[in-house]
């Protein structure tokens, strides 16, 4: 796709706006890459022709933060699932995501997606082990679902393998409210936030020590059923603590 190309970009714009003109509420585009000039020019175009309240949501692919120019048109940025195998550094990579989402139009709508990987080549094209199921890794939708509901205001997608066939978990019926307050961050890997209902509490992949939560009143994890007033959460785990009625 030569984004470059005006005759190109006028052409995803006119389909665009054949959306909107026939009732849908956004687009999502898979996915921006590192050229400024001519997707700003396009996103420009594709604003003028729908107008504010058309949803545009992008990948940002495995990038965190590099995107920026287009946020400003924008509504969200989906954060596909590489950006987050094998990290163990925290501190920059959320500050660039905080930082993104500042510039994003309301209302915001970004996506956290947690894929597990299948294969050498991660389970695409020509991969003997495309489609099949990697061994279940709870602990690491644990977190990355913790993640997204303490760093930011984040939608949530986990899938078990590559074909983003994203599956509904019992701990997303679970009603915890509004958050009460912004994140707040204990240390690099640590970050707690209330909810009406709950308290959620990260302990990011590279971690050196587990994190000790203890409450005044008894609560229920709802990620893995445990319940009391003291919780160990282990390095690259999460927990969603319901308050027990």
């Amino acid at each position: 796709m030569d984004w470059n190309n005006p005759e190109y970009r006028h052409h995803v714009v006119k389909l665009t706006a054949a959306l909107e003109e026939i009732g849908f509420d956004g687009v999502f585009y898979d996915n921006l890459r590192d050229e400024p000039g001519p997707w700003v020019a396009f996103l420009r175009e594709v604003r003028q022709a729908v107008g504010d309240d058309f949803l545009i949501l992008a990948n940002a692919g495995y990038a965190v933060g590099r995107h920026d120019f287009a946020a400003p048109y924008l509504n969200g940025m989906m954060y596909e699932s590489g950006w987050s195998h094998k990290r163990t550094e925290w501190d920059d990579c959320i500050r660039k995501m905080q930082h993104t989402e500042s510039l994003l139009r309301e209302p915001k709508i970004s996506l956290i997606e947690r894929f597990e990987e299948t294969g050498s080549r991660a389970g695409w094209p020509g991969d003997p082990n495309r489609g099949k199921k990697p061994p279940a890794d709870p602990q690491a939708r644990r977190w990355s679902l913790c993640f997204a509901l303490t760093v930011g205001n984040f939608y949530y997608l986990f899938s078990d393998n590559t074909s983003h066939q994203h599956d509904w978990y019992p701990e997303y019926d679970t009603k915890i409210g509004l958050p009460a307050t912004p994140a707040a961050r204990i240390n690099a890997y640590v970050w707690r936030r209330p909810y009406d209902k709950a308290l959620v509490v990260v302990n990011l992949p590279g971690a050196a020590t587990p994190y000790k939560v203890t409450l005044d009143a008894p609560a229920r994890d709802t990620l893995t059923g445990r319940t009391g007033t003291a919780f160990t959460i282990p390095p690259g785990d999460g927990m969603i603590l319901l308050e027990e009625e």
